[in-house]
């Protein structure tokens, strides 16, 4: 399980990106989408958000986890 504090990476960060713009949303819409200020996740992209909480986490990937039929966590490893 994950902690509850995630360090954010690169790696997690292109993954964000790249499934964002699968999806053709931009930060703004996606960050509204699970409810957070707008500025939330381009703070998160670029780089001026350090951590970000596993609830968090599990927001923002629970809708593109829920088309590929997997659970956040799984679809995060993934």
């Amino acid at each position: 399980m994950f902690p509850d504090k995630i360090k954010i990476t690169d790696d997690l960060i292109k993954l964000i990106v790249d499934k964002r713009k699968e999806y053709n949303l931009t930060a703004y819409q996606l960050s509204e989408k699970i409810g957070k200020n707008k500025s939330w996740l381009p703070n998160i992209e670029n780089k001026r958000t350090k951590n970000v909480s596993r609830e968090d986490l599990y927001l923002l990937f629970n809708a593109f986890a829920e088309k590929e039929d997997l659970r956040p966590e799984q679809y995060i490893v993934k």
